[in-house]
């Protein structure tokens, strides 16, 4: 990812409420400009694992994505390649259709001039109607290759559109997996929790048994962490849910 210079980013109010997806294109833009993980955690106040897993969650949705926009140009461009192939096939076979007519009208002149007996006349006139023939075999070739080109064109856009539905269905399964990957996450940290309010009663009645006391920054820690925990798994709850 390429960095620029530090140009300051305008954050929503109610950031800290936002999805990760959401917070996620916030994070990469910081990125972007030139921002260090610390400096980004320090202002988003997100973690480096947040962090890195948001640039690359970011990046291989962007490479799936600039792959399909490239597989789409390329289908556009042979469209109109097609358009333009049928258009001069048509173009050919008018020409081949109005030098057909000719090819008629000048045989038909050439044997009445031969029933007057103008002889020079007629010869001129067959060396005329020899040279129609030969373009009408060159259109002819003309509209031969054309069609095959055609057919190559229509097979290279059968081509890319199985492409197209292979990455379809594999973007569909990383989806998924990413979806697997947040619940697994979201029951991880409930058991976390719940592991750490256990310990936390079993801290409270060893200090107690002993006759000492919890200090109020101690237990200030723990309600914020308890806190945090119980936000991100509400998080990736609603965001399962949705998904």
């Amino acid at each position: 990812m390429t960095q620029g210079d530090k140009s300051p980013i305008d954050l929503p109010e109610d950031f800290h409420l936002l999805p990760f997806e959401e917070k996620a294109k916030y994070i990469v833009e910081l990125r972007r400009r030139g921002y260090t993980y610390r400096e980004i955690a320090r202002m988003l106040h997100v973690s480096f694992r947040d962090i890195s897993r948001a640039i690359k969650m970011y990046s291989s949705s962007q490479v799936r994505q600039d792959e399909l926009e490239r597989l789409k140009e390329r289908v556009e461009d042979i469209d109109n390649n097609l358009a333009e192939a049928i258009e001069d096939i048509s173009k050919h076979e008018n020409r081949l259709e109005r030098l057909e007519e000719i090819v008629g009208v000048l045989t038909s002149i050439t044997k009445s001039y031969e029933g007057f007996g103008i002889r020079s006349r007629i010869d001129k006139l067959s060396m005329q109607v020899g040279s129609l023939e030969r373009g009408i075999k060159s259109l002819h070739a003309i509209s031969a290759r054309h069609s095959k080109e055609l057919a190559n064109l229509y097979e290279e856009l059968r081509r890319l559109s199985s492409c197209i539905d292979v990455l379809n269905r594999e973007l569909s399964r990383l989806r998924e997996a990413h979806s697997e990957f947040e619940r697994l996450e979201c029951e991880v940290l409930s058991l976390l929790k719940r592991y750490m309010d256990s310990m936390y009663e079993i801290l409270c009645a060893v200090v107690e048994h002993v006759g000492l006391k919890i200090t109020d920054t101690f237990s200030r820690r723990m309600t914020i962490l308890n806190a945090e925990i119980e936000d991100k798994i509400s998080e990736l709850s609603r965001r399962c849910k949705f998904s």
